[in-house]
């Protein structure tokens, strides 16, 4: 990661994700000048967007995961659409780019703090819906996700008898049918994935082109070693960035760690910092129009409500049964009205 001189060290030999076959990806770290370019050309023929911009988001978002530890905050990236639009594609692309990957499925509740803490992976959580149904505030999925958007993130256990505080700070991917709880979709950049067009069939992607992905990680890692005085200029003068002043306040928070790196990689010919910006403007006007609608309206309070009176709640089943009804009513209806 990223020591205090703002330079990039090493990849802890404990990262599982560190190797293929027998050469570690880390020890010849490698600069390419065109790196967004580069991993644009190997995961766009495996998944497809209608909006060009995402193709440099999604470049940009998976580079991030290496210098998350530079930026204050980090935006968690929730992947939403329905079944068939891909998602599974995009959660293995991004899991063969990021840094140090590692699923909740493949974590008990009892290491993931420690997993958190210790190793500072890029976290994916898969089928979110099921979060509700696995159980109340106190799950620890839910509270990695509660706490760890900022700097400074943590929770406190007690390990080994002793009260002990774990950072939860690290870059997260969430991917899902349905919408997330209010509090929880604040923190996230939401990309809907929608099916390509019969015309525009998408490639399977294999284990061999995973493999391919994941042979950029040196390429990443050594790029953003020559390019961090410049990353480090824009993140002591953030208005250098001269952004739209739209983006303000949680999203100014949310979309500065990805505007910073698409800034610095950003040439006349790719402009992925004016592509990135649009996009952003775009996602933040879309979500003050959904806000303001009386049904987001009536689910936020009612969401709330619930949430803050779960223990008294005298409704049957589990504490999030009247939040999960009333939510599902209001996205039937919805659904119903398009």
């Amino acid at each position: 990661m990223v020591n205090s001189k703002g330079e990039l060290s090493e990849i802890p030999d404990v990262s599982a994700d560190a190797t293929i076959g027998s050469n570690n990806l880390w020890n010849d770290k490698k600069v390419n000048e065109n790196l967004i370019e580069e991993i644009k050309k190997a995961f766009t023929p495996f998944v497809f967007f209608n909006n060009q911009a995402l193709y440099d988001f999604i470049a940009v978002e998976a580079t991030s995961t290496y210098v998350f530890n530079l930026f204050e905050a980090i935006p968690y990236l929730h992947l939403t659409g329905a079944k068939g639009s891909g998602k599974t594609t995009l959660v293995r692309i991004l899991s063969s780019l990021s840094h140090h990957p590692v699923s909740t499925v493949s974590v008990t509740p009892a290491n993931l703090f420690r997993m958190i803490e210790n190793e500072q992976p890029t976290l994916f959580i898969d089928e979110a819906e099921d979060l509700e149904k696995r159980g109340t505030s106190n799950n620890p999925t839910i509270q990695s996700l509660n706490s760890g958007y900022k700097k400074g993130g943590d929770v406190h256990r007690v390990f080994k008898n002793l009260p002990t505080q774990f950072s939860t700070y690290c870059p997260k991917v969430i991917a899902g049918i349905n919408s997330l709880s209010p509090a929880l979709e604040d923190r996230c950049i939401t990309i809907e994935m929608q099916k390509a067009a019969a015309s525009k069939k998408v490639s399977y992607l294999t284990n061999d082109d995973r493999n391919k992905l994941k042979s950029l990680k040196p390429v990443i890692v050594g790029t953003l070693d020559k390019r961090m005085p410049e990353l480090i200029k824009i993140i002591n003068n953030p208005a250098s960035l001269k952004l739209n002043p739209e983006i303000q306040n949680r999203e100014l928070e949310k979309w500065f760690p990805i505007l910073a790196i698409a800034k610095v990689f950003s040439t006349k010919k790719n402009n992925y910092f004016e592509q990135i910006q649009n996009f952003a403007l775009d996602s933040i006007i879309s979500s003050i129009q959904e806000d303001a609608s009386p049904e987001t309206i009536c689910k936020d309070i009612l969401s709330d409500y619930v949430e803050h009176n779960a223990t008294r709640s005298l409704l049957p089943g589990d504490n999030n049964f009247f939040t999960t009804a009333v939510i599902k009513y209001f996205d039937d209806k919805a659904v119903g009205s398009t």
